[in-house]
């Protein structure tokens, strides 16, 4: 049901203006052999009213119906005001008290009541009645507009606590966010003795301040003369030093000691980072001697290693091995031939062929006309063959049929039985990538006929292909299956 279907509402009750002949208030008790025929609330119609009036019956009475008629409806337009009811002593008495849950109005405007218990004759509001107010439980009203809690920019939803401190927080507002305690707010008189308390620290630092530059200036002083005198002090010492200045923009090292130590029998400079000791005339005479021996002596020993090695080893013409030679090192063995590079290799009487190491990365052999017969290198693992091939290069048998495979192509011939229109055939060898497929059935379902057809149901993929096979009869279509022969070709 919608609000909007709500019936209309009483604006009078009915018969409220039928004349005092036409209307008849219902009294509770009955009314049999006191009116004949008159209606109550004990009997509503009495029996008499039913009886036809041939037999002695009374008509019901109009006035009783716009009797009862007008009461109900002066109760109904009274609910359908909003009004709930006073509490009625005398009507808890007849009905035997109001059930639980019952609400009644008050004396004061605003108040109700709700009834606790069933059958309840007590008064509402009296002491130790079974009443209790209707808002019992509900905040009275603050008085004063609360602050919103949470729900801002930025803000959860935490409780917040906000009171007058206590204790240590004694004079201060003090705030607690759910169980963590925040401790006490500042108050206005603790920011401003904060701002005198740091006035006064500001004003204790700039005399402290203006102390210590003044200390710091006579040190100045004091350090100034300390520096004049020790630029005196270094130039009198520098003066004293042997000059050893060169051009600066070599790097030039400066000479501190120049002198002659006895226990070396020499003289020597002492620079910054080393030493340099002078030979004197007789040490340069002896070493001079040393070298030109020890050179005469290298000489002769290469002129006897150059005769001895020319016997063991030609240094022109061919030279023939008759063992192994083991290479070693990184850099391998490397001839080059003015033929453009290539190791010749000699077979027969008069037949040469050739095998080249080139520099394209390739390893070629030649026919005695230049023709390359086999080749490897290129693009990794590429073999190059350039002579006719004859049967297969490589070939086997599979499972119903054979392969073949030459320079990278796969031929596959085989046969399966199928037992359904569209079976799936699996390639006994899988392709590189799809391959071209060709095959042809041997229908064996005689319910259509032997007369059938093959066609590929999709395309194929390099495992397998799926078929679809059907025939005919009377012109009608059936499902073919039976030994399928399949033909494949592709890339491996």
């Amino acid at each position: 049901m919608k609000q909007g279907s709500f019936p209309a509402k009483f604006a009078l009750p009915f018969a409220s203006g039928a004349g005092a002949a036409y209307i008849r208030a219902i009294p509770q008790a009955s009314q049999v052999g006191v009116t004949a025929g008159a209606a109550s609330l004990a009997d509503g119609f009495p029996p008499v009213t039913f009886d036809p009036v041939s037999a002695g019956g009374t008509p019901p009475s109009g006035a009783d119906m716009n009797g009862i008629l007008n009461w109900v409806t002066s109760v109904l337009q009274a609910y359908q005001s909003g009004y709930l009811g006073a509490w009625d002593s005398t009507f808890a008495t007849a009905i035997g008290g109001y059930p639980m849950n019952a609400i009644v109005s008050g004396v004061a405007a605003g108040t109700y009541y709700v009834s606790t218990t069933d059958d309840n004759m007590t008064t509402p509001g009296a002491a130790g009645a079974a009443w209790q107010s209707l808002f019992a439980g509900l905040q009275v009203a603050l008085g004063f507009t609360p602050v919103q809690q949470g729900g801002g920019t930025q803000q959860g939803g935490n409780k917040i606590y906000l009171g007058w401190g206590q204790g240590t927080y004694a004079g201060r507002l003090a705030y607690q966010v759910d169980g963590t305690d925040k401790g006490p707010l500042a108050n206005h008189s603790d920011v401003t003795d904060e701002v005198t308390r740091a006035t006064t620290a500001e004003n204790t630092l700039s005399a402290f301040l203006v102390g210590e530059i003044s200390r710091a200036q006579q040190a100045e002083g004091v350090l100034s003369n300390s520096l004049t005198g020790e630029i005196a002090r270094a130039e009198a010492a520098e003066a004293r030093l042997v000059s050893g200045v060169g051009d600066p923009t070599q790097s030039d090292a400066q000479v501190t000691v120049l002198a002659y130590r006895p226990s070396w029998g020499t003289a020597f400079i002492s620079y910054d980072g080393g030493i340099l000791i002078f030979a004197s005339q007789p040490q340069l005479q002896a070493t001079n001697a040393n070298l030109a021996a020890e050179s005469t002596a290298r000489a002769n020993e290469v002129a006897a290693l150059t005769a001895n090695f020319a016997n063991y080893v030609p240094l022109t013409g061919n030279v023939t091995i008759g063992g192994a030679i083991d290479f070693s090192g990184t850099v391998g063995f490397n001839y080059n031939v003015p033929n453009g590079g290539w190791t010749k290799y000699y077979y027969g009487g008069g037949n040469a062929y050739s095998f080249a190491l080139q520099e394209d990365g390739n390893a070629v052999f030649y026919d005695a006309s230049g023709n390359a017969m086999f080749s490897v290198g290129g693009s990794p693992g590429a073999i190059d063959l350039q002579l006719p091939v004859s049967g297969n290069v490589r070939s086997g048998t599979v499972s119903g049929g054979t392969f073949s495979v030459i320079n990278g192509v796969m031929r596959l011939a085989f046969t399966v039985n199928t037992t359904t229109a569209t079976p799936t055939i699996t390639f006994p060898i899988a392709f590189a990538s799809a391959p071209s497929v060709v095959a042809m059935l041997a229908n064996t379902n005689t319910t259509g006929g032997v007369s059938a057809w093959c066609n590929l149901h999709s395309a194929p993929t390099a495992t397998g292909v799926t078929l679809f096979t059907r025939s005919a009869a009377g012109g009608v279509d059936y499902d073919a299956y039976g030994l399928v022969q399949v033909i494949a070709e592709g890339p491996v």
